[in-house]
């Protein structure tokens, strides 16, 4: 099978207990590059605790869940992120006084950091850092259809509509961040996790 072929997303057999509450029990399934899956259960089925186990916020008993064809059951949410698999939360958070496009530029990995010496330099890294952290913000709110959002406040904007793409796009930029939440509560299309695969 060739690598556009496999599945990108493996899950076999996977167990997860807290004490004596099985919270899953064996579950198992690929999901198909460039495919769109749900997971759908009653309430206290372990949707929520297999979503923890695939990106890192918890590791199964037992089981194997593998990412492009790499194990990655029992690694750190940072380190799964960075290849690539990145989840959003139930409640979006966001740094509510900023500028959409700010919201997204601190989602950005890897960055050199800030210091007055180094931006006082002539051809910082920092500043060039800075352009292309904000050249691949610019280009996912585009992706997103949210390009005309740039310089609106997160604030007036998150609690002005009813769906919440900017954390859609924050997640693909590999954002981990978390700040206050909007005055207003998030929305009920909200109130389930997503994973992303980029």
């Amino acid at each position: 099978m060739s690598p556009a072929e496999a599945p990108i997303l493996e899950v076999e057999a996977v167990h997860k207990s807290f004490g004596g509450l099985r919270a899953v029990a064996g579950a198992s399934f690929t999901i198909a590059r460039g495919s769109i899956t749900a997971l759908i259960g009653p309430n206290g089925a372990g949707k929520t605790t297999l979503f923890d186990l695939i990106t890192g916020f918890g590791a199964p008993d037992r089981g194997a869940v593998r990412f492009e064809g790499r194990m990655i059951a029992g690694l750190p949410p940072h380190r799964i992120a960075r290849r690539g698999l990145v989840r959003t939360f139930q409640l979006t958070r966001i740094f509510a006084a900023m500028t959409v496009l700010d919201n997204m530029m601190l989602a950005a990995r890897g960055q050199p950091g800030e210091s007055l010496v180094r931006l006082m330099l002539p051809g910082s890294p920092v500043r060039q850092s800075e352009k292309a952290v904000r050249q691949r913000a610019l280009a996912l709110l585009d992706r997103f259809g949210l390009a005309a959002k740039v310089a609106g406040s997160s604030r007036a904007w998150c609690c002005s509509t009813s769906r919440w793409p900017a954390s859609t796009a924050r997640s693909a930029a590999g954002c981990s961040t978390t700040s206050r939440r909007c005055a207003k509560a998030a929305p009920p299309s909200c109130s389930s996790s997503t994973t992303w695969t980029w």
